[in-house]
């Protein structure tokens, strides 16, 4: 019986051989010893019987030009497993909604920090870092640094100057503190602004230098003392801000 099976498909293999035209000659392109010394390849073909090549790729040849169907379905394997993966490493299923997160994180707290949207959202730093390029990239948010402040706004947001560099502050707990409390006592020396908050006075220094030089405060003399208040523009953005937070807490805990 296995005699009879060889029998019978080397006489197949024989007649579609030299009954097919297109396996009568196949052409092998000979490697050269050693490169020419202009470095161009020689493209001489040499023409040779089927039966002169290698086995394997004899076989090949012949499986391809006779049934070419059957390359398709290792094709197709290979293609859409290799397109699902992909896919998947690209657009995994919570892309969108980490994207989404971060958006109105930015949104609710403009000026926010990377690292405090990881807080707040719970997604590491990395992957809040990658979602946040793709939202720059998209025109989404826009990024504001200065002198060491970086923060995150919505790029539809018409803000100015003032506003971008007040709220870069506010993301400064103590920063924050001391403008709310220049908002309630609009003038205060440095000792006094250190009692209220509880810091010490160096501290204070440092961080009314920093809101000074941005033209978020001004100082002024008042005899022996320092003094500091609000710039004119800045009480409204405290306002408005502390009303946007209010009913941002309120909608959140309407929804949950």
């Amino acid at each position: 019986m296995q005699k009879t099976s060889t029998i019978f498909f080397t006489g197949i293999l024989v007649l579609l051989l030299f009954l097919n035209p297109a396996t009568a000659k196949i052409a092998f392109e000979p490697g050269p010893e050693e490169l020419p010394a202009d470095m161009i390849n020689v493209d001489d073909e040499e023409f040779v019987p089927i039966w002169q090549g290698p086995p394997l790729q004899i076989i090949s040849y012949f499986i391809l030009i006779n049934c070419p169907l059957l390359a398709f379905p290792a094709e197709l394997i290979y293609s859409s497993g290799l397109l699902a993966y992909l896919g998947y490493r690209i657009a995994p299923p919570t892309v969108p909604e980490n994207r989404k997160k971060i958006h109105a994180c930015i949104r609710d707290q403009p000026g926010i920090s990377a690292s405090r949207i990881a807080g707040i959202t719970g997604i590491s730093r990395g992957t809040v870092a990658y979602h946040i390029s793709r939202l720059q990239a998209g025109g989404m948010i826009k990024k504001v640094q200065n002198r060491g402040n970086v923060g995150f706004f919505i790029a539809t947001d018409d803000n100015t100057a003032d506003k971008e560099y007040t709220l870069l502050h506010m993301q400064n707990s103590t920063e924050r503190e001391i403008l709310f409390l220049l908002l309630d006592t609009p003038e205060l020396s440095q000792s006094e602004i250190a009692d209220a908050i509880g810091i010490s006075r160096p501290a204070v220094s440092w961080h009314m230098r920093r809101l000074d030089f941005d033209g978020v405060v001004e100082s002024f003399r008042n005899g022996r003392g320092t003094y500091y208040r609000l710039m004119p523009d800045i009480p409204d953005i405290l306002k408005k801000e502390n009303k946007d937070q209010a009913i941002s807490r309120d909608s959140g805990r309407a929804s949950a």
